[in-house]
């Protein structure tokens, strides 16, 4: 075999060793460091607020917490559509973009419809909100993730299951007097002007009225 067919069959060979790896790192890879990363993640709540609530639906206004999701940026595309428990969905239509980090957190604001499945399910869990210390929301999707850069391949499919548990009413501090007023009484009547405070423990905005 002449020499120089003998370098083109070597490089030839090289190239195809090479694009195989590509094609391994790429395909089996990254998506096991995806997948792995996605699991370990933290998901907590640091807001929560219930508005425009209807027969079946209400508008969710919250804050939600990803931490520990690894030394890799990435990117969560939409829709992401969460399942919680058998109560409902929502449905988050931005991007999700995940700052590369052990020590970092990504902030993801939420402002979308939930739409109940299970009206039985929501009227339970609105109990246990009231009268339980604590609840657990066991949250389900499957998400779209491109990681490193817009220029990469994007993985769907990828399991994002999660339990965030939630402070409830009945775990309320006890009542406290913040301020204490007479001034406006007289001799004949006592007016007592006070302001009480009462710690929340929960995320949910909570309006207690007057």
């Amino acid at each position: 075999m002449p020499r120089y067919l003998f370098i083109i069959l070597c490089i030839t060979l090289c190239i195809l060793i090479l694009l195989l790896g590509a094609i391994v790192v790429l395909y089996t890879v990254v998506p096991a460091m995806v997948r792995s990363a996605m699991a370990k993640a933290q998901l907590d709540f640091r807001s929560v607020s219930i508005e425009q609530i209807q027969t079946n639906s209400f508008r969710l206004r919250a804050q939600l917490e990803l931490s520990n999701t690894g030394s890799i940026a990435a990117t969560i595309l939409p829709p992401l559509v969460i399942h919680v428990d058998n109560i409902g969905t929502m449905t988050n239509n931005d991007a999700i973009a995940i700052t590369g980090g052990s020590a970092n957190s990504t902030v993801v604001p939420i402002d979308a419809p939930f739409v109940i499945s299970n009206l039985e399910a929501f009227d339970n869990f609105s109990r246990s909100l009231i009268f339980e210390p604590s609840v657990v929301w066991h949250l389900r999707a499957e998400a779209t993730i491109r990681p490193i850069s817009r220029y990469m391949v994007s993985y769907s499919n990828i399991p994002f299951n999660k339990e965030v548990a939630l402070h409830a009413l009945n775990g309320l501090s006890d009542v406290s007097i913040d301020s204490l007023s007479l001034n406006r009484s007289d001799a004949n009547r006592i007016l007592i002007d006070t302001v009480i405070k009462i710690k929340n423990p929960s995320v949910f905005s909570i309006d207690v009225g007057k």
